[in-house]
């Protein structure tokens, strides 16, 4: 990972990744669903497709990223993660192995435009050789 910081930015208005840290991630779906109808509060998932083979193919983690669990719209409203889970999916024309990372939000209000996500790690098996310089 480099030094600087990785967001995923996800534009939930147009439904589409606005930037993924280079990572070749696409939009899935979003989905708000009643949670408690007297208070009138909903829960928010978000679905994120991840097609790098590398983090498919990484079996030494329950899931290939981590993120942090404080989401931030472009106003600066934070956002709280309660849940991340993480399943393969097989796509029906192409025979292509994807990942689908589902991120859940409690008790939100209402649906921000953007979401900014944060993240921390990011994993894939190396099993090549590569060089590396030292200085």
């Amino acid at each position: 990972m480099p030094k600087d910081k990785q967001y995923i930015e996800v534009d939930l208005k147009n439904k589409k990744i606005i930037n993924d840290s280079s990572l070749h991630f696409d939009y899935l779906y979003g989905k708000r669903n009643l949670v408690n109808d007297e208070k009138k509060a909903y829960a928010f998932q978000l679905g994120i497709k991840i097609s790098d083979e590398k983090m498919l193919n990484n079996k030494d983690y329950s899931r290939p990223l981590e993120v942090n669990g404080n989401v931030y719209d472009s106003n600066g409203n934070s956002y709280l993660i309660n849940m991340v889970s993480w399943y393969e999916e097989k796509d029906l024309l192409t025979g292509k192995k994807y990942g689908v990372l589902t991120l859940e939000f409690p008790n939100i209000k209402s649906v921000p435009d953007i979401l900014k996500i944060e993240i921390i790690r990011v994993y894939t098996n190396i099993t090549g050789a590569f060089d590396a310089k030292i200085n």
